[in-house]
């Protein structure tokens, strides 16, 4: 009934003859806040079946604005539904992402980013798909304290976008997304490494350790592993391979709290030294 009563408000309006294209954009912007407000009461999939598939798109993009995410979605489904083959479909797609991630539910908006990529991969927004799809599994990782898989997921994503569009206008973020998840696996590693040198796991450190430093090299704490892996050393009994790596922390890192530690160790070891000769 509701919706019978919004068709005959909005049929008259419309003239049955050909509208040239200027006007029927200035027709449009007058009707899409109509519109809109009955894709809010629960009927506006219904009411916008007699538009266009750009008016479809114009008016999912206004409900976007409008934040009024889940109405925005069924309307470019519509759009989906009702012209298949509409070359707009692909925008269409990707502003369901983006009104999923305007939302926080980034999960989902990695969903309608990775269905972007499998149907569009040669679309002029494929770049921005795969950045926001990036961005999407990024905010779903966790601290260093626990399970890397998501980020490391993430990192391959950014690595994606780095490799199939060199020159998409994202380098300089992904790149520095790309040193932040680093920096978070090395954590970890590191954080690992700490825990099975107190637990006596040598071996097991030490090729956390090295996992480290061979895997990020340059990353930010690059002195804090050179240091647990000289400690690593001194449990599995190499002093001269802990002396050695002590050394090179504080020639590498001289101003870094690890290499003061080192020194520590070193002057201590050097007594030990003296005093059994």
């Amino acid at each position: 009934m509701f919706v019978n009563q919004v068709n005959t408000m909005i049929l008259p309006a419309i003239p049955r003859r050909p509208i040239p294209p200027a006007r029927r954009l200035t027709q449009l912007t007058i009707l899409l806040p109509l519109l809109a407000g009955v894709a809010l009461a629960g009927c506006g999939v219904n009411a916008a079946l007699r538009l266009t598939d750009e008016e479809l798109l114009g008016l999912g993009q206004t409900l976007l604005e409008r934040k009024s995410y889940e109405q925005s979605r069924e309307v470019l489904e519509q759009l989906h539904k009702t012209f298949p083959g509409s070359p707009l479909a692909p925008t269409a797609q990707i502003t369901i992402g983006e009104s999923y991630y305007r939302q926080k539910r980034y999960s989902d908006a990695a969903t309608e980013y990775s269905n972007f990529l499998r149907y569009y991969p040669a679309h002029a927004q494929a770049a921005e798909a795969q950045y926001f799809l990036a961005l999407s599994r990024f905010k779903t990782t966790y601290g260093p304290e626990r399970d890397q898989t998501q980020t490391r997921e993430a990192r391959d994503v950014f690595q994606q976008l780095l490799d199939r569009y060199p020159d998409s206008g994202y380098e300089k973020e992904a790149k520095e997304k790309l040193t932040e998840l680093d920096t978070r696996l090395a954590e970890h590693e590191l954080a690992v490494a700490r825990f099975y040198l107190s637990d006596r796991e040598c071996e097991a450190a030490e090729k956390r350790l090295h996992g480290v430093l061979d895997d990020y090299p340059g990353i930010s704490v690059e002195p804090q592993a050179m240091y647990e892996l000289g400690r690593s050393y001194l449990c599995l009994k190499r002093q001269e391979e802990a002396v050695a790596t002590f050394r090179e922390l504080v020639t590498a890192h001289p101003r870094t709290a690890s290499a003061g530690r080192a020194r520590v160790m070193l002057a201590k070891l050097d007594s030990k030294a003296k005093a059994e000769s």
